[in-house]
Order: structure tokens, then sequence, then C-alpha cells
């Protein structure tokens, strides 16, 4: 119903036969998998979001689901959200319970969170602001046997003071004081108070420039261009707390926090033009680029260093037209531990394409493709494709093991109805074939379970 949000529900069941005549037992099994997610905007500033996940066993989604869920999420969890977003502040309420008792889960029953956001305390050029976390941690194995309760209560107050040193330059130092109370630490059940006290400083700066022409460019309309650079620098400083996290269940970085010593150093480009976007004209990013890296200064046992630099890539030259590419770079072993690309082509509603790669270190080196064609007002198709660019080693020889995964799609559309025929082959040289018959009257949900292609953000 519309006065209670829209979701999702999925069921999937399967007597499977073991067939194998290799193995010393045959017989059946019996399957299932069922999923459920919901999302209900209460008003403009609050929302509920649930997602439940049940499944028969832990290969269940990586022997059905291997492309369309298991690569993008292995090991879903199930939970209750609520979230209520003020002015001044927000208040949310999380429940995450586990529902398979073959997963491993951090069971927060619940998690309640209160922040504050930035108050000026009377006339003063002084900023408050608090976070407040009650969490009730329950850490459920998949065997039972080193499952542990923590109740941890955990408040940050935080004061700063924006100031304008010249015209460009913005300060906000601050200081902080974050007070966590556990009710037992790792191997004691003896309960803990922990003290850490913060202080540090944001600064940063904006340069503009506005290029009053308009025309065109390599066949980009441009209709002036306004360059935006913004160089950021952070510190933060955080005391030797008074309990040392080793003593403590790593819960979630509440838990990790040490003494620390860092900068972080950003620099953000953006160019920017006017372009008519229906029967208005709009402001719209061209291009976009972030650079940030963390230096450590004197980290123990190590000196000081700078940490893996991210970069994060966006270009929009035309409407229908995107590319993006974030990347992570280690200077120290001077390699890419990361490196993704995407460019996805949609001028039209008769077809659209997508082409991306991955590139993780020793892990993933991959291209992905999709193509979406409408021939007619009935028929369509889609075609998907994996290409894998990793040498695998197998007895002594190395090989490209080329394709992951090919699929083919045929949709026909029934008025009311789209039917879908496919057939999928490449992962462990095996092909699937079936049928998807979906009503066409059914509202847009929040959520899809499929991820085909991972579109730009």
């Amino acid at each position: 119903m519309n006065g209670f949000g829209g979701g999702l529900l999925r069921a999937y069941y399967t007597n499977q036969r073991n067939v194998d005549r290799n193995e010393s037992e045959k017989g059946e099994q019996q399957r299932y998998r069922i999923q459920a997610r919901h999302r209900w905007d209460i008003n403009d500033r609050t929302m509920a979001i649930m997602e439940y996940h049940r499944m028969s066993d832990t290969t269940m989604t990586k022997d059905y689901f291997y492309r369309e869920e298991y690569e993008r999420e292995s090991s879903p969890e199930s939970y209750i959200y609520a979230l209520d977003r003020q002015s001044e502040y927000s208040l949310s309420v999380l429940g995450r319970k586990r529902v398979n008792h073959f997963q491993t889960v951090t069971e927060r029953l619940p998690e309640m969170r209160f922040d504050l956001k930035d108050q000026k305390l009377f006339d003063l050029p002084v900023y408050f602001k608090t976070d407040t976390t009650f969490t009730n941690l329950n850490k459920k194995t998949s065997d039972n046997a080193n499952d542990l309760n923590v109740t941890r209560f955990d408040v940050y107050n935080k004061l700063s003071a924006p100031v304008k040193l010249v015209d460009f330059l913005s300060v906000s130092p601050f200081v902080g004081m974050r007070d966590t109370f556990f009710s037992r630490e790792l191997n004691d059940d003896k309960d803990e108070f922990r003290t850490a006290f913060y202080t540090g400083f944001d600064m940063s700066t904006k340069f503009s420039k506005t290029y009053e022409t308009s025309g065109k460019f390599m066949g980009v309309d441009f209709n002036k261009l306004h360059h935006i650079v913004t160089p950021t620098i952070e510190y933060k400083y955080i005391h030797q707390p008074s309990v040392d996290y080793t003593k403590l269940e790593q819960f979630d970085d509440i838990d990790a926090i040490d003494q620390k010593s860092n900068f972080t150093l950003g620099f953000e480009n953006r160019l920017q033009t006017k372009r008519m976007i229906g029967e208005s004209l709009k402001t719209v990013d061209l291009g976009y680029l972030l650079i940030t890296s963390d230096y450590l200064y004197k980290p123990e046992g190590l000196g000081s260093q700078f940490s893996a630099i991210k970069g994060d890539l966006e270009l929009t030259p035309f409407q229908w037209l995107r590319f993006e590419s974030d990347t992570r770079y280690d200077p120290d072993t001077k390699d890419f531990q990361t490196w993704n690309t995407d460019l996805y082509l949609n001028k039209t509603e008769d077809w659209q394409f997508g082409v991306g790669s991955r590139y993780e270190q020793s892990k993933v080196s991959e291209l992905t493709a999709e193509l979406f064609y409408k021939l007619n007002n009935e028929w369509s198709f889609r075609t998907f494709s994996r290409y894998d660019l990793k040498e695998v080693e197998d007895s002594g020889t190395k090989y490209i093991n080329e394709f992951k995964d090919k699929e083919l799609t045929v949709i026909k559309d029934l008025h009311c109805w789209l039917a879908e025929v496919s057939i999928s082959s490449g992962r462990d040289s095996g092909t699937t074939f079936w049928v998807v018959m979906k009503l066409k009257a059914s509202p847009k949900m929040a959520f899809d379970f499929k991820d085909y292609y991972p579109h730009p953000k």
C-alpha cells in the first residue's frame, strides 16, 4: 500500500537431486531462499527500512544466484532501521538479528543513536555538537564457540570555533572528549570506562573563475565555464585512551580507537557549465576530480609516512554519456591496489550500453559489458559478459581464464506482462536456462535484487 511504502518479496525453493555417480550418497535435498525488503517514507524527515534474508544453507546463493547476488554481497544481513532527521538533530534505531545459524553476525539489539548538530553557544563564536550511542552487542559465530555479549554506551562531545583568517581561508579548530562504558572486557567480565581526548582543525579554501564564453569543443556544448578548486587540510590528534583497544572486543571503529596523529589532504576540482534541462537552465558538472591522502605523523615503529592515495574522477560531457574511475595507489609499494572504471551510454530508451573494468591487486582483473536494445514495441534483448584478464596457473601451465559469464536475454512485451527467456554460461563451465514473467503494472520499488551491470553512481 502507498501509505506504508513499498518493497519486494522473493522466494526460491528447489528439491535438489544428487545425480553425481561418483558420490557415495545419493538423494534429495530441500533448499530455499527467502528475501524481503521494505522502505517506508513516513514523512519528509522520517523513514524506516527492513531487510530479511533467510537461506537453507551456506552455499545456496552461491550455487543459484552467483552473479546476480553472491558476487555483490555474499552474506547479507537482516535488520530493521528507523531514522528521524530534524534540522537540529537526528535520532535512529537499529535492530540487527541473525536469522541463519551458519552465519557469523554481530547482533545489535538494539542500537539507539542521537546526534545533535552544531549548535551555537550563546553569543560566542563557538559551536557544540554531541553524538550519543547506546548499543547492546551480541557476537554470534557460526560454531557458537566464541559468542560474546557487550553493552556499550558511547558519548562524543565536540567544541569547534570556525573562523575566517583571510578572505579566502577558513579554519575550524576543535576539541573533543569521548567517554565510553563497556559492560565487560575481552577476556574478563569486569566492566570498563574509557576516555579519549581529541583535538585538531579543519582548513579549507576555495578558488573559482568563470569564463564568459559559449560554444562547442570536440562536440561538447558549453554555456560559460565555471572552474572551482577546493584544497582542504584536516588534522586530527587522539591522545592515548585510558583503556587500550587490545583489551576490548573489536566490534567496530569505536572499539578500535587508539592514539593517532594524522593529516588528511584533499584537492577537489570541479568544472561546471549551464545547460537546458527540460524547460529550465541548470548548472551541471562537466568534470569532477578528487584526490585525497592521509599523512600519518610518526606512527609507532614506522615513522611518518603517506597512506594510500585515493582518486575519484567523473566526466559527463553529454547527458547521455558518463565516465567514472576510482583508484587507490600505495606510495610505499608503488602499486595500484584498486582501479575501477565505468563507461555508460544511454542516449535513448531504445538502447543502453555499459562497459567497465575491475582491478584489485593479486585478486581481480576483469572486464564487464552489457547491451540493451529495443527492436520494436514488442521485442527487445539484453546481453551481458564478463571477461577475466587474470592469469591462472594449473599444473605448471599459465593460461587466461577468458569468459567468466556470458548471458543472452530475449524480452517479449505481452501488454500487461514482460516475458524473459535467458541463457547463461561461463562459471564452472555450466549452462543455465530460465524463464521469468514480470507484471508491468507493478510499481517501482526502492530496492532491486538484480545487478547485471554496475551503473555509475
